[in-house]
């Protein structure tokens, strides 16, 4: 019985010559379609990759500067991740390290000050202060107002040179009088008076920038008349923000009377302002700059 069953299962599994021969091609055809597809993958990875490499590295040489430049802006905003809250005038040129830190300025930005300060470096203009590593453009912009340096170089001319012409006199803009604008080219009686009438009017200049806020003056005269004036910020008058009235807050070219009386009612309600910028607390100067009102503020 088994061996009948032996005969029959060999019987099934015999196979012809011919099914033979096609077996064999199918394999040799299977074996080919591999050889084809492993060769034709690996020549075009490895063309591409070498293109895109290519690509890469004249990327990176064509922007080298940019990303330098990138990294350089990350690290000084890191650097400066202790921002600055100052809330009045500071010289960067005579305050001390305890003074700078008092005002509001953060340690490393003092630090940086200091250290150039010891080097015998001095600062001359308010953009200077910009180029501390430790001070970002947003932080510096935040502190302009509150640096007591002038926005531009001043023209300084000894008495020998004021001999020698008459004309290149250097005029302190918060203490002068009309008589003395009017030894300014292309200052008449009109623009002196009305120079002297707008400084009276805010307490005194903080920046000769304001000089453009003069009713009339036109913008080449100042220009004409920027490398003959000096600015002593000492000289400014400010108006005491936790004791003035509606009528002298109301007073100031930068202040309605609604944002006075608004003034007052938060004192009425809250008690003292403890910082200038608590201002901005009020629902009135909501989306407005007060940067260039601050420096006629005091707390007192």
């Amino acid at each position: 019985m088994i061996r009948k069953f032996l005969n029959r299962l060999i019987k099934y599994l015999e196979v012809s010559n011919f099914e033979r021969l096609g077996f064999f091609t199918l394999i040799l055809i299977i074996l080919m379609v591999c050889a084809y597809q492993f060769y034709t993958h690996n020549y075009f990875y490895s063309e591409s990759y070498t293109e895109d490499s290519l690509v890469l590295q004249e990327f990176l040489a064509n922007n080298k500067s940019s990303i330098e430049n990138a990294n350089f802006t990350k690290k000084k905003q890191n650097f400066s991740a202790d921002k600055c809250q100052v809330n009045e005038f500071f010289d960067p040129n005579m305050d001390t390290k305890e003074q700078l830190i008092r005002k509001g300025l953060s340690s490393g930005v003092v630090k940086n000050i200091i250290n150039y300060r010891n080097k015998g470096g001095r600062f001359h203009v308010k953009k200077d202060l910009s180029r501390l590593y430790s001070l970002s453009e947003t932080e510096y912009l935040k502190i302009r107002s509150y640096i007591s340096l002038p926005d531009t170089l001043i023209i300084k001319a000894n008495n020998r040179v004021l001999k020698r012409a008459s004309r290149k006199k250097i005029i302190s803009i918060n203490s002068c009088t009309p008589d003395s604008l009017e030894l300014l080219k292309g200052i008449g009686p009109v623009y002196a008076k009305r120079i002297v009438a707008f400084r009276s009017k805010l307490g005194g200049f903080y920046s000769l920038s304001q000089l453009n806020e003069v009713y009339g003056l036109p913008e080449e005269t100042i220009e004409l008349i920027l490398p003959n004036l000096n600015l002593d910020t000492t000289q400014i008058k400010k108006i005491r923000l936790n004791s003035a009235d509606v009528k002298t807050l109301s007073n100031h070219p930068y202040l309605s009377y609604k944002e006075a009386r608004a003034i007052v009612s938060y004192r009425e309600q809250h008690g003292k302002f403890s910082q200038l910028f608590m201002l901005k607390t009020l629902h009135i100067f909501k989306d407005k700059s007060i940067n260039r009102l601050l420096p006629y503020l005091d707390l007192n």
